[in-house]
């Protein structure tokens, strides 16, 4: 039996090819147990402004350790209100966060269990099925890189490993092959990296970003 397993850090809002690897995948793995990079997609995502450029929308963060790890990050106290202030800027936050407003509304102090609610809220919207897991659940806490990548795939009984385009660097196909495991990488994403919150508007855009998300569905190999 054929199993597809994608590992992936958690976005906030990302943009619409980041579920490609829900679409491909059976098993979907949020990477919650490494440390979190400040100038990444997790916490902050790009909408277009009040003049029509790709500008970032960040979450108010708690000041933590720079070693902190995804899992672990907190909320600033102030953060709702620190958030509203930004949503000036964006066109298409005048009346909130839309599909997602309840999953905002409802955030504990955890960020990281926010931004799995709100991509499991995309992901039944898109009607895109695909089994999920914590790697701080499941990974070895003694391995890092490749090789906690490796075994996770391992443990979730993966065939292959699917994997974003810009990573193909990231890991040699032989060990992969070694252990029996297809080692595939999707296409770049042809089409928008601003947040899929600027495209998901009404019901008829859900089946239109979904069908652009499948189509996409590419392997490089």
């Amino acid at each position: 039996m054929n199993v597809s397993v994608a590992i992936m850090q958690p976005y906030w809002i990302p943009y619409a090819g980041y579920f490609r690897l829900l679409s491909a995948a059976d098993k979907f793995v949020i990477l919650d147990d490494v440390q979190f990079a400040r100038r990444g997609f997790v916490h902050r995502n790009r909408l277009k402004n009040t003049n029509g450029a790709a500008e970032w929308i960040t979450l108010p963060l708690k000041k933590q350790a720079r070693s902190v790890l995804i899992s672990q990050l907190e909320f600033h106290p102030d953060w709702k209100s620190l958030l509203f202030k930004q949503q000036a800027k964006f066109p298409i936050l005048k009346k909130g966060f839309g599909l997602i407003d309840r999953e905002m509304e409802i955030a504990t102090d955890s960020v990281c269990e926010m931004i799995i609610a709100t991509l499991k809220k995309y992901q039944t919207i898109l009607n895109i099925e695909a089994t999920w897991f914590l790697s701080s659940q499941i990974s070895n806490p003694k391995l890092s890189g490749e090789e906690k990548i490796l075994d996770l795939v391992k443990k979730l009984g993966g065939t292959s490993y699917v994997n974003a385009s810009g990573g193909a660097h990231l890991y040699s196909k032989d060990l992969f092959l070694r252990n029996n495991i297809e080692l595939k990488f999707l296409c770049p994403w042809q089409g928008s990296h601003l947040s899929i919150l600027e495209f998901l508007a009404g019901e008829e855009s859900f089946s239109e970003v979904r069908k652009d998300i499948f189509k996409q569905t590419r392997f490089t190999n």
